[in-house]
């Protein structure tokens, strides 16, 4: 397995475990933190608030890693998120994901989401803050 493969699918796991909350899953970023997802920008206190409200519509999810490649503190991948809301309706979001790691934590991650099955409201379902 790669260096930050099983960080990464821990980090999938405990932030989409129902059970957790957010702060479950800080000890996995750096404090100065950065992601820009669909063209926006968020910072550590942005992407928390954004795992807030995926944490409020998401009953479970898990990963499928398709393509993965990892270079020194860089890794590239191509994951699916098939996802289960509260209401009972199913997502499938490809994400294209470029991660940078500091100090054995993401320090930065530069996304495409493509919504491939579920309503079109869910198109900013990778940035949604509220």
């Amino acid at each position: 397995m790669k260096q930050y493969q099983s960080l990464l699918e821990s980090t999938f796991q405990d932030l989409f475990n129902p059970v957790k909350d957010v702060d479950a899953i800080r000890p996995y970023f750096d404090k100065d933190y950065t992601q820009w997802v669909d063209g926006k920008m968020l910072d550590y206190d942005g992407f928390f608030r954004h795992v807030t409200a995926l944490k409020e519509v998401i009953a479970s999810a898990y990963i499928e890693f398709i393509e993965y490649i990892e270079d020194g503190d860089k890794v590239a991948d191509i994951h699916d998120v098939f996802v289960t809301k509260k209401s009972g309706e199913k997502l499938h979001v490809r994400v294209m994901a470029f991660f940078t790691f500091k100090d054995q934590k993401i320090a930065s991650v530069r996304e495409l989401t493509q919504l491939l099955v579920g309503d079109e409201a869910d198109q900013d379902i990778g940035s949604r803050l509220a």
